[in-house]
């Protein structure tokens, strides 16, 4: 089973990398990771094409979710920033508006799959916001039942890639997407 990895990060060596190096390793599986910041993808225009069709921006979104339909399971994986995912992760959740359309005209939103939530928080944190954000996307994409989460908190007193139970985590993470 494919495992679709959604990585919100701007930063390659980041507290976020060092809780997907570790869900990386754990995975047995293949896995595709998409780096949000990379792909320069555009927020939804409200153009509104969606309510009857796709969405006609041109640019790599649909590749994107071909992948996610094609994937066992999907993981959003972020810094959290004011309590939310990064602007990149949420560019490419307000595209998932034509999946909303698409229900709401009784399409088949396909496959069940798995999904999950890693993030990485300095401070106080605060990242119900950004899971409830992630949850709503991954519902979008297909994924019912339970989306755990678990990230390594207050990073700005210790990095993520010395939290050994965020590490921990992150693993257990790989084996639940992968249904082990």
């Amino acid at each position: 089973m494919k495992t679709l990895i959604l990585n919100g990060s701007p930063r390659p060596a980041g507290d976020t990398a060092a809780l997907l190096a570790a869900l990386k390793e754990a995975l047995t599986g293949p896995f595709v990771q998409i780096d949000a910041y990379r792909e320069k993808i555009i927020p939804c225009l409200d153009c509104r094409a969606c309510r009857t069709g796709e969405c006609p921006i041109p640019d790599r979104m649909r590749e994107i979710g071909r992948l996610a339909e094609e994937s066992g399971a999907v993981l959003i994986a972020s810094p959290v920033y004011f309590s939310s995912l990064t602007p990149p992760l949420a560019a490419i959740g307000s595209r998932l508006q034509s999946r909303y359309c698409a229900s709401l005209r009784g399409e088949d939103a396909g496959v069940e799959k798995r999904g999950a939530v890693l993030l990485a928080a300095g401070g106080n944190g605060a990242p119900e916001g950004a899971y409830r954000m992630a949850r709503q996307f991954l519902r979008l994409w297909g994924v019912k039942g339970e989306i755990p989460l678990a990230g390594a908190w207050e990073t700005d007193r210790t990095p993520a890639v010395l939290d050994r139970e965020a590490l921990r985590q992150a693993g257990r993470l790989a084996a639940f997407l992968e249904g082990r």
